[in-house]
């Protein structure tokens, strides 16, 4: 019901805009890692389990989804600053960025990570254009496995098809 209202209103010039950014902790399950990003300070930090540093940025990270390697040295964030889950229409815009100890190493554009365009997905699976030309694509994919030791993802789409890239 909330995307119809949102397709509907962006016919009049409506768009979708983001709410304040608010800083951001996440604690990694499996090696109890802390990643604490703040908009204020613009930085980005790696706690060891036991509350010391391990390494910082100096990046917000925004809204994006956070995925820690086990040993805290690989940082992946999916998504876009602003919104997260959802992704803007441009193919070449990246979708994935590659941290190795706050160095970024590595970008996949919508295009690499996906294998196909925006226009391409949005016709195939029927998704629904939001104010400000977002797209709630990760609601017809997920993220199945994330390899570290190969460092690939394979992700799997609403209609089964699966795809393997390497990070």
């Amino acid at each position: 019901m909330l995307a119809l209202l949102f397709c509907i209103f962006s016919q009049f010039g409506f768009a979708m805009k983001p709410a304040p950014f608010q800083p951001i902790s996440y604690t990694d399950a499996s090696s109890s890692m802390t990643v604490q990003s703040n908009p204020d300070t613009n930085k980005t930090e790696v706690f060891h389990s036991n509350g010391s540093l391990f390494w910082s940025m100096e990046e917000y990270i925004g809204r994006r989804r956070i995925f820690l390697s086990p040993d805290g040295t690989t940082l992946l964030l999916f998504g876009n600053i602003y919104f997260g889950h959802l992704l803007g229409q441009n193919e070449n815009a990246s979708v994935l960025e590659v941290y190795e100890q706050g160095e970024k190493k590595n970008s996949l554009t919508f295009l690499q990570f996906f294998g196909s365009t925006p226009a391409q997905l949005k016709e195939r699976f029927d998704i629904p254009e939001l104010g400000g030309g977002w797209l709630p694509i990760i609601q017809y994919t997920s993220i199945e496995t994330l390899d570290w030791k190969t460092r690939t993802y394979t992700i799997k789409f609403q209609d089964e098809e699966i795809r393997t890239v390497s990070f």
